[in-house]
């Protein structure tokens, strides 16, 4: 080895890195991190991340909007389809009662800060009627249409029942057919047995014998399947038959008199 050579005044010379080869110092973490490959076809994809209370309202609003045009657009099936798709939808994440009862109340702040009572009550009965909010209601899945027609079918019943065929005293056979016969499609046999004739009297404005008596009609067809039987009302006990009397008027003899 060479001899090291002093500096002035007997000191080692000072240490020079210029002449020592350079080592490159490894970091904490490890060796460098390479790219991800990219995902070839056939993977399986990365699991979803859980999405928020403000995604999933977003994306119900999504799904209740292709509901809503499914309805619309009237051609064959389409009605199924959409009823599909609604029971198809996600509940979602499950949230605690007092959650619930916080966000009700939130709800129910938020509507009285519009205003005094007539704009509460407006803007309470818009927000209800619109279509989005009517498929999220308990009656969700029910054509808001079907149901209008509906409640126009019990109005015309109604009026069938105590305007076209009402009568202060006794019908005759054909009204009193009509009457039975309507009265019969309308009600189903199980009816009082349900205890819903109260409900059934309010809405077709008819008397509680008159719902027993269609019941009982309506529960003897469907255990016999012989269809309508003919109701006709009985004489009364007073009758005059005129029939000889007005034979006899035409008669020679009466003629004569």
């Amino acid at each position: 080895a060479a001899p090291m050579e002093s500096s002035p005044g007997g000191r080692p010379p000072a240490y020079d890195s210029s002449a020592q080869p350079s080592k490159r110092r490894r970091t904490s973490g490890g060796s460098k991190k390479r790219p991800a490959s990219p995902r070839r076809e056939g993977d399986e994809a990365p699991p979803a991340k859980k999405k928020g209370p403000s995604f999933q309202g977003e994306e119900l609003k999504e799904q209740l909007r292709v509901i809503v045009r499914l309805r619309n657009n009237g051609k064959k099936g389409s009605t199924a389809e959409a009823e599909r798709t609604y029971n198809g939808i996600p509940a979602g994440k499950k949230v605690g009662v007092r959650r619930l009862n916080m966000l009700a109340k939130g709800l129910e702040n938020e509507l009285f800060r519009v205003g005094g009572m007539e704009t509460v009550k407006v803007v309470l009965e818009k927000f209800l009627s619109r279509t989005l909010v009517q498929l999220v209601s308990p009656d969700g899945t029910k054509d808001p249409a079907e149901e209008e027609v509906k409640d126009g079918i019990i109005g015309a019943a109604k009026g069938f029942f105590k305007n076209l065929l009402d009568s202060k005293g006794r019908r005759t056979d054909v009204d009193a057919n009509a009457f039975w016969a309507a009265a019969v499609a309308l009600l189903p046999a199980d009816l009082l047995k349900d205890r819903k004739g109260r409900a059934a009297t309010r809405l077709l404005d008819v008397n509680y014998r008159v719902l027993k008596k269609a019941t009982q009609m309506r529960e003897r067809m469907e255990k016999e399947k012989t269809g309508w039987k003919l109701v006709t009302t009985a004489k009364h006990c007073d009758r005059v038959n005129w029939d000889p009397l007005i034979e006899w008027c035409h008669s020679d003899a009466a003629s004569t008199v």
